[in-house]
């Protein structure tokens, strides 16, 4: 399965406007290499005619630069949001916990709802965990494809020097 379309079948609906448009790059990485390029060229891409326009080479990396500030302030947002939600959990553990200790409070049913509720808390909060993780991962995938293909075709290595300098840092 190729990567776009893996991109596209694997990613969290809601958050499609953050992901990295890989197409787009793909785009650009072909028009770089001035080749009239169509989809059916991928499983032929060595024979295709491999000169760098430079322009579109500084519009890529302008173009990965723009989309990686994207990916990394949405995962920022979220991680914020989470840790923020992982603080206001812990604190109704602390609470639950002191009722809990309580004799009087012990049998009570509010504090076996709130223990309940409690408990599907953390497991939306493992489930957003999950998706951010899933998030992270294919955009760490996408970015170190794309780096590739244009390195593979630019016959050249700032793509895996890019990757290492700014994406994997």
């Amino acid at each position: 399965m190729r990567f776009a379309q893996h991109l596209s079948s694997h990613l969290t609906p809601e958050w499609r406007i953050h992901y990295m448009n890989y197409e787009a790059l793909k785009k650009l990485v072909y028009q770089m290499v001035s080749c009239d390029w169509t989809k059916e060229d991928d499983d032929a891409i060595d024979e295709l005619v491999h000169s760098v326009d430079t322009n579109y080479q500084d519009q890529f990396f302008n173009e990965i630069q723009r989309q990686l500030e994207n990916v990394n302030s949405f995962y920022r947002a979220r991680e914020a949001e989470l840790s923020h939600q992982l603080h206001h959990l812990l604190e109704e553990v602390e609470v639950l916990t002191a009722l809990h200790s309580n004799p009087r409070t012990r049998q009570m049913r509010s504090t076996e709802q709130k223990r309940r509720t409690l408990i599907q808390a953390f497991c939306e909060f493992y489930l957003h965990l999950t998706l951010l993780q899933n998030f992270q991962h294919l955009n760490y995938t996408g970015f170190r494809k794309i780096l590739k293909k244009h390195d593979k075709l630019s016959r050249s290595d700032r793509g895996s020097k890019y990757f290492k300098q700014i994406i994997e840092k």
